[in-house]
């Protein structure tokens, strides 16, 4: 499946290596070195072009420098424009840019990035069941695909910047570990960080944890994704998210409580949304959410939420419930911009939802309670809520649907608004 497989030292002179490897199967390529290292090939003058890999390295200790580096990169393949498989490759102070592809793919491996440039490919770098893989003092930016995409292996990255990829700034896919540090990620398309964290069919332990900390996530498309998470296994620290087009942090098919905001110091300001619950069994303690303009907390898609304690600022919106298994409420103070916007304290357009104890103020409108989507049965309750400072001719109740049942709150100063 590979066009030239060497084992010890060659020469290629004015070749051509072109159109080899396994595409459906994903594997081969045009050149495999076997168990050589960098100074025993010369390749000047020779092309390695439209291959599934433009050349593998496999069983080597393989070292790139500024020197050498432009000998092994080889930009027209399919998958990747090199690839190290079952060995060591240390790449430091290198460019990879310009390649129609991924730069650099690796397989089981040994594999350490220093103080390297990623731009302007169709991928950055991918890593797929790696022994090791770090990166540090590294860029990944301008790819028309992921900056870095990671899978299985585990994964250190520090002091490395994610900008502007077409994607995701950094996409990890069930890793043992992942170490993401004193890193930056802005102006992604997607999610500036996606960690998909634990496959229901690994074989990981308990200690597959993933940590962010003192991370920048900024001014993407969507911010933080975890997938998965559960208690033991993610942890967020000293890190912001903020400018999202929309999801700023989004828990995915987790079952966690997430009540460490004030000890680890991470914040959700900023964002078209703030914190949102999809699937899964999520508990947000003591959560706050800053000047997210639209939504301060959203829950869709089935999640099951429960909110205490919880404090939204500055939104249209203080919960959006898209849909839901079942959402609670209990003793949160939601603030809204105090402007005519028409939007809701809380907008509930399918599945249940209880509501207690707490504080809605400075929004346009109470509690919007309809049927859009999911039980045309699910009940909401309302019960000891304080709705306060509501503008002009705006609704304290609208219940169109459902099993809306509203007990003993309290409207108060709102301004030519209605309570019902």
């Amino acid at each position: 499946m590979f066009g030239a497989k060497i084992h010890g030292a060659a020469t290629f002179r004015g070749c051509e290596i072109r159109e080899n490897g396994d595409f459906s199967a994903g594997d081969g390529g045009g050149l495999l070195l076997y168990a050589t290292n960098e100074a025993d090939h010369d390749l000047r003058g020779t092309r390695i072009e439209d291959n599934y890999v433009g050349v593998r390295v496999q069983a080597c200790d393989w070292r790139l420098t500024p020197d050498n580096a432009a000998r092994w990169t080889f930009p027209e393949n399919e998958f990747a424009s090199l690839q190290a498989y079952d060995a060591k490759l240390l790449a430091k102070g290198v460019e990879f840019a310009g390649n129609h592809c991924y730069a650099l793919s690796s397989m089981s491996s040994d594999v350490e990035l220093v103080n390297c440039n990623f731009h302007d490919n169709d991928g950055g770098a991918i890593s797929w069941a790696d022994r090791s893989f770090s990166a540090a003092n590294c860029k990944f930016t301008d790819s028309s695909g992921p900056g870095m995409t990671v899978g299985y292996g585990p994964v250190a990255i520090r002091k490395c910047r994610f900008e502007r990829n077409g994607r995701q700034g950094l996409l990890a896919h069930y890793n043992s570990r992942v170490d993401l540090e004193d890193s930056r990620f802005t102006g992604n398309g997607d999610f500036g960080v996606f960690l998909k964290i634990n496959q229901p069919t690994a074989t990981w332990d308990d200690k597959n944890l993933h940590r962010v900390v003192d991370c920048e996530i900024d001014k993407n498309q969507y911010g933080l994704r975890v997938v998965h998470a559960e208690d033991h296994n993610f942890e967020l620290k000293n890190t912001s998210i903020s400018g999202s087009a929309w999801y700023s942090i989004m828990y995915d098919t987790c079952s966690l409580t997430v009540s460490d905001q004030k000890k680890n110091e991470w914040t959700v300001t900023g964002n078209t949304c703030g914190p949102c619950v999809r699937y899964g069994d999520v508990t947000l303690d003591s959560v706050n959410s800053e000047n997210n303009w639209n939504i301060g907390f959203l829950v869709e898609q089935g999640g099951r939420a429960t909110l205490r304690n919880c404090r939204s600022t500055g939104a249209k919106y203080g919960l959006y419930q898209n849909n839901s298994t079942q959402t609670i409420l209990d003793s949160c103070r939601f603030e809204g911009q105090y402007t005519n916007n028409w939007k809701w304290a809380v907008y509930v357009e399918g599945g249940p939802l209880t509501a207690i104890n707490s504080v809605f103020a400075g929004f346009h409108q109470g509690f919007w309670s309809g049927h859009l989507r999911g039980p045309s049965d699910a009940k909401r309750l309302f019960l000891n809520n304080t709705v306060a400072d509501l503008r002009s001719m705006g609704n304290g109740v609208q219940a169109s649907a459902c099993h809306t049942t509203v007990h003993n709150n309290i409207f108060a100063s709102n301004r030519g608004a209605t309570a019902l």
